[in-house]
């Protein structure tokens, strides 16, 4: 069982691209991502793969999931996608808020985030959550796990205070110690960094 990414944004040989991913993925699933960034061609390409699917069974055994965080049904509306496509993919739409209408799932995320880092055990002082939920993530949920890292590299022993978070999350909320200066922050994040082993890869 094989589950591929396949993300519509500058791909070349399109077509060819498409149907090796779907071979690949048979007993699987194949994830189109950006599906409301596809070029003209390579929604026409995927209305054809799938209206033919009777016939050369490409698809057989092949979950075929889109995602986007535009609104297709309106772009379809527009003229600017195809609206047999839109139909042929709706069958089951899955609508997700943004993070800023779902704050109640801030801490379950974050804390998810912060496992995935290392086998490093962290916990948030309820003032640090707090200021997470007050704040309104117009980068949603990539955002979030952005912060996560941010935090955890910064952290000594852990605990995931006020302090350590993005002064951008927090200016609402100016909890910071009165002598506190932004040198002192970017000398945690560094020493974080370079404690962490991981400097290199998050530098890029």
């Amino acid at each position: 069982t094989m589950n591929c990414i396949f993300n519509c944004k500058k791909i070349q040989n399109i077509e060819e691209k498409l149907i090796e991913n779907i071979k690949i993925c048979q007993n699987g699933t194949l994830l189109i991502n950006n599906i409301a960034e596809a070029s003209s061609c390579f929604q026409s390409i995927l209305v054809t793969i799938i209206l033919s699917n009777e016939e050369n069974n490409i698809l057989q055994d092949v979950r075929l999931i889109t995602s986007t965080n535009r609104n297709l049904s309106e772009l379809a509306r527009q003229g600017r996608f195809r609206q047999d496509l839109y139909d042929i993919l709706s069958v089951i739409s899955i609508e997700m808020p943004p993070l800023k209408s779902r704050k109640e799932d801030i801490e379950l995320l974050i804390e998810t985030f912060l496992s995935e880092l290392d086998d490093k055990k962290y916990t948030i002082s309820a003032e640090a959550l707090n200021i997470l939920q007050k704040y309104d993530w117009p980068g949603n949920i990539r955002e979030l796990k952005n912060v996560a890292t941010q935090v955890a590299l910064s952290s000594e022993d852990g605990n995931i205070l006020p302090n350590l978070l993005p002064s951008k999350v927090r200016k609402k909320n100016p909890l910071l110690p009165p002598n506190a200066t932004v040198t002192d922050e970017l000398y945690k994040l560094a020493k974080g960094l370079i404690e962490s082993g991981k400097h290199i890869e998050t530098s890029m």
